[in-house]
């Protein structure tokens, strides 16, 4: 929010928008590709983050890493395979979503 100067908002309201078409139409569309940059810097590797999942996990709250490394240890290779080709699969389609809409902005923030 720092990053966005405080005289853009003003200028939109000089011209009569209100306070809250101000931030819709002039911060929120300044923030959107530092904040979906900031998501993917976040997303990506908190799925490979195994020890706060084992920690943290329940018989009811099972995320993918906790499968794939319980399915591991029980020698199910097909099903770990399988699991980390989707996992990967899924990361790749949300990096490309990511580039496609953010373009040169995602590479440079």
């Amino acid at each position: 929010m720092a990053t966005v100067h405080p005289e853009l908002e003003d200028a939109a309201r000089i011209l009569g928008a209100s306070r809250l078409m101000a931030v819709k139409d002039v911060t929120v569309p300044l923030l959107g590709a530092g904040l979906a940059s900031a998501w993917l810097l976040v997303f990506l590797p908190s799925l490979r983050e195994l020890s706060s999942s084992i920690l943290l996990f329940t018989a009811r709250s099972r995320v993918v890493s906790v499968v794939i490394y319980t399915l591991y240890e029980e020698g199910l290779w097909e099903a770990v395979s399988s699991l980390g080709v989707l996992l990967l699969l899924i990361t790749l389609a949300i990096v490309a979503v990511g580039q496609r809409f953010l373009g040169k902005r995602f590479l440079q923030v």
